[in-house]
């Protein structure tokens, strides 16, 4: 069956990243960044990936162990938390857009 982009619902869109588990993907990346903070955010994200594709199952915090160790901003023994990082992408979310210089 071919699904024009048009004929996609919002009911599929959800049900697709409800069954690939996308959420928890995104997520556990957003969570793993603001932690993290590296130098090199896509690399870091292709460490991530490579880790995703062995795993069985993604939680939030499934790439907080991953370390890039060369220019990451990370603290050391920083405490976070699910609720924490839920409200930092809530409010990450809700801002306007930034123009981005290029």
């Amino acid at each position: 069956m071919n699904m024009q982009q048009s004929d996609i619902t919002r009911e599929d869109a959800r049900s697709y990243l409800a069954r690939k588990e996308l959420f928890q993907l995104f997520e556990s990346l957003l969570t793993a960044l603001l932690y993290r903070r590296p130098e090199d955010p896509i690399a870091y994200m292709e460490k991530c990936m490579q880790q995703a594709k062995e795993s069985k199952s993604l939680k939030w915090d499934s790439f907080l162990d991953v370390n890039m160790s060369e220019g990451s901003h990370e603290i050391q023994n920083r405490n976070i938390s699910h609720d924490d990082v839920k409200d930092a992408i809530e409010k990450i979310f809700k801002t306007e857009p930034v123009e981005v210089a290029k």
